[in-house]
């Protein structure tokens, strides 16, 4: 999804799609720009934190997509961050990447493996 002329809002959507699908929400920004001048945030299946600490918190979160119109081109970095929450438990990973010509060129490799922490 991530390749040049490709609207922001249409990565978000992209890279939320699964997580809805997997009966999840996300505590984080899906996608955000360097300087954090767009972000997305998700309101999928938030509907688990509703009532509980975790959702008053996240009640403080604008969330939504902040310049979704925003065009992509080569050489604009971004981060990737696909996490997902079911109730309290949560995974987060992720990274950066550059949109290239041809679509993008990943920045590092460890953000994007599991690693579980007691």
């Amino acid at each position: 999804a991530v390749k040049p002329g490709a609207a922001f809002a249409d990565v978000v959507h992209a890279i939320e799609a699964p997580i809805r699908d997997a009966g999840c929400w996300s505590k984080t920004p899906l996608l955000h720009t360097l300087t954090f001048g767009s972000t997305g945030f998700t309101p999928v299946n938030r509907d688990q934190i509703e009532n509980t600490t975790e959702g008053w918190i996240e009640g403080q979160a604008h969330v939504g997509i902040r310049r979704g119109d925003l065009e992509l081109r080569p050489g604009m970095g971004l981060e990737i961050e696909p996490n997902a929450c079911i109730g309290n438990r949560r995974v987060n990973i992720g990274g950066a990447v550059v949109v290239t010509e041809s679509g993008c060129e990943e920045l590092n490799v460890l953000p994007t493996r599991v690693r579980h922490v007691n």
